[in-house]
């Protein structure tokens, strides 16, 4: 088959993709890759599709193999963390490890989580929340270093979603915490 009838088909598939057709989509994008099973771009919105219908499942594998040949896909990296993160439900130290990482590896030295598509800032968004959450529930419960290590993470993935918690405020609070740890072992 030649190019064009597989651009003919990316953008029918991408139309029924922005009209929410995700079965549609799906046939497509499953068309394509059939074609030629290296098409990043079909891989990454048949995961999306299959999520949309319910599959999540599906759409980690179909993340996970696109990771496989490219590992260096950012992208394809946070929606398996955040797809894997809406399966388990549970295990935020995977986020805390990894998010940061992503994020950063993402938009450059200097994070802003602003810079994200809008489908993965969304789900950052809510993590960041959540690291925040948990941050001040360690806090009050004098779970320093769980503290210390929950407002890291929320700055690393990009301290621009709440503008009353600039980089400043949080990196003072990092200090502050990390003061208070080295006080009571003796190490001030």
């Amino acid at each position: 088959m030649d190019a064009s009838k597989i651009e003919e088909f990316r953008q029918h598939a991408e139309s029924q993709f922005r009209k929410e057709n995700f079965a549609n989509a799906l046939q497509i994008f499953t068309a394509i890759l059939e074609i030629d099973r290296n098409d990043v771009e079909a891989r990454y919105k048949r995961a999306l599709c299959k999520y949309s219908l319910g599959n999540v499942a599906g759409a980690i594998q179909d993340l996970s193999g696109l990771l496989e040949m490219y590992p260096d896909n950012v992208s394809a990296r946070i929606k398996r963390a955040e797809y894997a993160y809406y399966l388990q439900m549970s295990d935020l130290d995977v986020l805390v490890e990894q998010l940061p990482a992503h994020c950063q590896q993402y938009y450059g030295k200097y994070p802003n989580v602003h810079d994200l598509p809008q489908d993965i800032r969304t789900f950052t968004y809510k993590v960041m929340e959540l690291f925040v959450e948990r941050a001040r529930e360690a806090e009050r419960e004098d779970r320093l270093a769980d503290a210390v290590k929950y407002w890291q993470a929320y700055h690393d993935c990009g301290v621009k979603i709440d503008y009353d918690l600039g980089s400043s405020d949080v990196q003072r609070i990092i200090q502050r915490l990390t003061w208070q740890i080295a006080a009571r072992s003796g190490d001030l």
